[in-house]
């Protein structure tokens, strides 16, 4: 009996051991394995916009012929999308009348407001999604698209910049009547390329 028991031992031995090597990995031998993870967006705040420029042209002078003047912007206007979906968005701008601040009465006609941003640039220059385009527009009343990220473009945080020179450009018209003119311009971010 003790012989079986022996033997029956040496069996039991010879089963895990055949066990153990089998489960070795080898020192040349590769593994591979997975990793996962889930990427959520943000609750809140997924598509913004932030310091949109506003333009001081100075003092100008009257003159017989159409007046010129270019001028940078007091920022850059920066947009972030972290929806995490490409949809794409476009920025838009409209202005009021120029008006004179010390007799709103008084508005100056003709006057054109073109705004052209430099260029626009990944905050991330590791970011792979494609650029926004830009138009240089003359700015009126009616919504107009200056920067654009169609579907899958745009994504992450971007910067156009309005503080170079030349990215607005005012021209008034010939024997203007003098005054303090101001405008307002209404940037609008749509989550709509």
């Amino acid at each position: 009996m003790t012989k079986k028991i022996i033997f029956g031992l040496f069996l039991l031995i010879g089963f895990f051991s055949s066990q153990i090597s089998t489960n070795r990995v080898l020192a040349d031998s590769t593994a591979d394995t997975n990793t996962t993870f889930k990427l959520v967006k943000k609750s809140t705040d997924n598509l913004t916009m932030a310091t949109p420029p506003s333009f001081d042209f100075g003092s100008l002078m009257i003159s017989s012929q159409p007046v010129v003047a270019q001028s940078k912007g007091s920022g850059d206007l920066k947009i972030a999308d972290l929806r995490g979906s490409g949809a794409g968005w476009k920025v838009q701008v409209q202005m009021t009348d120029f008006v004179d601040s010390d007799n709103p009465a008084l508005v100056l006609t003709g006057a054109k407001l073109e705004l052209a941003p430099i260029g626009i640039k990944a905050d991330d220059d590791k970011n792979s999604t494609g650029v926004p385009s830009s138009n240089n527009i003359d700015v009126n009343d009616s919504l107009q698209t200056l920067i654009a990220a169609n579907t899958g473009e745009g994504m992450g945080a971007w910067t156009a910049d309005f503080a170079s020179n030349n990215s607005a450009q005012l021209t008034i018209p010939a024997n203007s009547k003098k005054g303090n003119y101001t405008t307002t311009i209404t940037w609008v971010l749509s989550d709509t390329p």
